[in-house]
């Protein structure tokens, strides 16, 4: 599992390309011919997923760790 900063870090990356793509459009002429950005829905989907991620990890904790898995146990005591 990636820390924290890592995914705050992706985040980052991510809604900077959104925001590439949304002020220049999925398609930029060139000198040299057309260049495709990468796909928007694609991206947003990424972001959605690392924000999964990131809300996952800080509900384990402030360092993203954690050493084990939370169980319950229902059987004779």
């Amino acid at each position: 599992m990636a820390t924290i900063e890592e995914l705050e870090r992706r985040r980052v990356e991510v809604d900077a390309a959104i925001s590439n793509i949304m002020r220049t459009g999925q398609m930029v002429q060139t000198r040299n011919g057309r260049v495709e950005h990468a796909n928007l829905a694609a991206l947003r989907e990424e972001r959605a997923a690392i924000e999964k991620e990131l809300a996952d990890a800080q509900s384990y904790g402030s360092s993203g760790e954690s050493w084990g898995t939370k169980m319950s146990f229902y059987g004779r005591g």
